[in-house]
């Protein structure tokens, strides 16, 4: 498999991205990072299953991705997930 890299084009200010992977085809969700933060689990397992929609697919592991983890990852930019999200 490809490593796939985030950079800060993929998380604006103020969001975190939810990142989904189905057959080398990745979907972004960008969400409110103090909607993330603050949260209760069925609220984020509801984002969760948005982000995986687009590949009907409930099982698949969501990566979460933070501005702060890309900003420090250097001048080439992005990580290769992030902290999963479930």
């Amino acid at each position: 498999m490809s490593r796939h890299t985030h950079t800060t084009e993929d998380v604006a200010p103020g969001t975190v991205t939810l990142c989904v992977q189905d057959d080398g085809v990745w979907a972004h969700t960008p969400v409110d990072a103090h909607l993330w933060a603050h949260a209760e689990e069925e609220v984020r397992e509801g984002l969760l299953d948005a982000a995986r929609r687009p590949f009907e697919g409930a099982g698949r592991p969501v990566a979460v991705i933070r501005r702060e983890d890309v900003e420090g990852a250097g001048a080439h930019g992005g990580n290769d997930g992030g902290k999963s999200g479930g």
